[in-house]
């Protein structure tokens, strides 16, 4: 795959991905909104006792077996792996150019998709490392995608992309292997993932 033809993969990718929470967020925001039922508060409510005062006789300790905490008193390594800087992430980038949102409401396509493609160029370190590093899974996983209504690896109309976005929504697992591995990439602010190309 060409670095255009990724550039416009790892645009969708990351939009798909934001919107995806976008939607969500609103979702849960009217959620939280509508009144709750005394059997929904009453559930909440056991809930919150079970988390915040566990039972010792009933609690699954086994979720820890094997598993070998550190001492506080030991020392750090040091051989931490330093975080490559390849420019602004992709959240980041959008602001730069200008896409605000609030999480209540879905944005409106149109400029969403404006300032998707202005922010490529901002993001141009970061696409080329994502390129050179991820370029032979993303073709495998694309190629089991159907891709109508047009390539994920070209230009989209805000219609396009909302086919797209319903796609991913709605459990395509071909979408959703294309999503993860394009952004799975991305360096952690744990530690570096990618090396400088």
């Amino acid at each position: 795959m060409d670095r255009t033809a990724f550039e416009y993969l790892y645009l969708h990718a990351n939009a798909l991905a934001e919107l995806g929470f976008i939607r969500a967020s609103v979702a849960l925001a009217a959620a939280a909104q509508a009144e709750p039922t005394p059997e929904a508060l009453a559930e909440r409510a056991a809930f919150a006792e079970a988390i915040m005062n566990p039972d010792p006789e009933k609690f699954d300790w086994s979720a820890f077996d094997g598993m070998e905490i550190p001492s506080s008193l030991e020392e750090a390594s040091g051989t931490s792996v330093p975080v490559v800087d390849l420019g602004p992430t992709f959240e980041q980038a959008m602001e730069l150019v200008g896409a605000t949102y609030d999480f209540e409401t879905f944005p409106e396509l149109e400029p969403y998709v404006v300032h998707l493609y202005a922010a490529g160029p901002l993001l141009r370190e970061r696409i080329s490392a994502h390129h050179a590093a991820a370029e032979p899974s993303v073709d495998a996983a694309l190629m089991v995608i159907d891709p109508s209504p047009a390539p994920l690896q070209g230009p989209l109309t805000p219609a396009q992309l909302l086919v797209w976005l319903d796609r991913y929504e709605g459990q395509d697992e071909a979408v959703q292997l294309v999503v993860q591995r394009v952004r799975s990439f991305d360096p952690s602010p744990l530690g570096g993932v990618l090396s400088p190309q």
